[in-house]
């Protein structure tokens, strides 16, 4: 599974550099790695709180687990961001990279739109909103539908430190609800999939086309892949074992999905492809995982695609213009790969594993203090834990 999401991490990079793929490999557009990620994510969260935090009482502990997952890292590399971007600014006189558009742009914005942007930057939570707003170039006027064909709006993103992190305020809301919805029998989660496929389609026919930001990246529109994710649960917790036997035996199976994902943007009718991509992702989450589950170098390399994921945008500010020129933009990629995974693993190396063991120990003395028979009348007895996964929180 660390394999997958580390590719889908990938992904989403090469899907930033203008077109410049690995090699001549292309991978998933950025949206498709996306939207496979949240379903990953719910199949991740449907794990955890149906096999460890599955005793009540137990809400507020995988909140603060979740929240301890992503919100340090997050704001660590926007500390670190804004001291390189601050640094380059005064070495060179000119703003850059996600200091930029705040020069160019927030004299547009009113004092309560600077809150409010400032806000969400260090809250996270309503980023996917932000990615909607359209402001206006002269006027300052900020709107969700643009209906002005005579200047080119600039977009809410754009105010982001870190452009891709929108998702992670799909996540934390997708957080909060998850233990009242993967817990739910299986025939309810199938009616709440079918209502969020129709949500999903309603958005299509509602929104202009040329929003396409409200069902890509606002959060109701993709629960419906939090759910399929849920589902594909299921799937793994009845019939784990064969998902496992039938991996070993048939490895072929990773070949044909690893053939169309790594040059799925230059197969003929790609949007079409696209519903034939992810009911196999939702085959595929539960069988790697069966696979993966008690490998230590999986995970590892599946820690890395979070960093990943956050710390390309900002490289690729350094490589794209320093491979600009025709004969040098082959090495766009493969460079920029390079350097996120090194910065991903020391990041991840050095800062990251402090914030995880903080998170077990916050869990053991959750764990004790459930296991205390002084605590029976407030918390229900021991956790189950998850193979492969019990001696870390997740």
């Amino acid at each position: 599974m660390g394999i997958l999401r580390l590719f889908l991490a990938l992904s989403v990079l090469l899907g930033h550099t203008r077109g410049h793929g690995l090699f001549g490999l292309s991978f998933l557009y950025p949206e498709v790695a996306v939207q496979s990620f949240f379903m990953i994510s719910g199949f991740y969260m449907a794990l955890v709180l149906n096999e460890k935090y599955n005793q009540p009482g137990q809400y507020r502990m995988f909140i603060t687990q979740r929240f301890l997952r992503l919100y340090p890292s997050y704001f660590l590399l926007c500390l670190l961001f804004l001291a390189v971007d601050g640094m380059v600014w005064g070495i060179t006189g000119q703003a850059w990279g996600s200091l930029k558009f705040w020069h160019d742009y927030a004299h547009l914005l009113t004092p309560a739109g600077v809150a409010a942007m400032v806000t969400t930057n260090v809250l996270i939570f309503g980023q996917d909103f932000v990615m909607i707003l359209k402001l206006h170039p002269v006027t300052g006027a900020m709107t969700l539908l643009w209906h002005d064909g005579t200047v080119k709006p600039v977009s809410g993103s754009l105010f982001l430190l870190i452009g891709t992190s929108w998702s992670l305020a799909v996540e934390f809301t997708f957080y909060l609800l998850a233990p009242f919805l993967v817990r739910r029998p299986v025939r309810a989660q199938l009616v709440l999939l079918a209502v969020c496929f129709l949500i999903r389609a309603a958005f299509y026919f509602i929104v202009p086309y040329d929003s396409y930001h409200w069902i890509y990246s606002l959060f109701l529109p993709n629960l419906y892949f939090f759910v399929a994710g849920s589902l594909s649960y299921v799937i793994y917790s009845q019939y784990g074992p064969h998902l496992r036997r039938m991996a070993k035996g048939r490895p072929w199976i990773f070949l044909i999905f690893g053939a169309l994902a790594l040059d799925y943007c230059r197969f003929p009718f790609t949007r079409q492809l696209y519903l034939i991509w992810l009911p196999l992702v939702f085959i595929l989450v539960p069988t790697l995982f069966a696979l993966t589950c008690r490998s230590r170098w999986d995970r590892l390399i599946g820690e890395l695609s979070f960093p990943c994921y956050l710390i390309h945008p900002h490289v690729l500010m350094f490589t794209i213009p320093l491979l600009s020129a025709p004969h040098r933009q082959w090495a766009i990629g493969p460079l920029s790969i390079l350097l996120t995974l090194l910065l991903s693993y020391f990041f991840y190396r050095y800062l990251e594993l402090r914030t995880e063991r903080y998170r077990e120990s916050l869990y053991r003395k959750s764990s004790h203090r459930i296991r205390d028979p002084e605590a029976a009348a407030v918390a229900p007895p021991a956790v189950i834990p998850i193979p492969g996964y019990s001696n870390k929180p997740s």
